[in-house]
């Protein structure tokens, strides 16, 4: 799949409405955004081959590894789609939330980290171990950035 096969499927994914708040089941909410996370990550490094990158860090949460939202996304997106990779891992806890819909406190404490914190309540936040990513803020911006990139192409 190309670029636009990527970006394609992903905003495929949004318009079916799965990823909002009721629509499915959460092993659904997963897999669909699991799903995502594997078209937008392989758009975005292709954009970033073709001199397109997507390097906002907007609400994106810096640390050594995670500098940018398409590291953000790959870091994710592995972690969705190897899940017995230690991403999912907070010290030496394994943690497999659902997705925040809305603002929330953080609601996990791993000895003495405290994890699930939405800072919004327009957003939904996804979870993979100590990683937070918004749905709307980070994965759709991404998508709608990438779009207008490969449009330039």
């Amino acid at each position: 799949m190309g670029i636009y096969g990527a970006l394609r499927e992903c905003a495929a994914i949004f318009a079916t409405g799965v990823l909002e708040k009721g629509a499915a089941p959460t092993v659904i909410f997963h897999a669909a955004f699991a799903y995502a996370l594997a078209c937008l990550s392989d758009g975005v490094h292709r954009l970033k081959n073709a001199g397109k990158p997507i390097t906002f860090a907007d609400d994106v949460q810096v640390t050594k590894k995670i500098t940018d939202v398409s590291v953000l996304l790959n870091e994710c997106r592995n972690a969705a789609c190897h899940i017995n990779s230690g991403l999912h891992e907070v010290d030496t806890t394994r943690l497999y939330l659902p997705p925040v819909f809305g603002k929330c406190e953080e609601f996990v404490d791993v000895k003495g980290t405290l994890i699930g914190a939405s800072d919004y309540e327009d957003d939904c936040a996804v979870f993979y171990g100590s990683m937070r990513i918004y749905r709307d803020r980070h994965v759709k911006r991404a998508l709608i950035e990438a779009s207008a990139g490969l449009e330039e192409l």
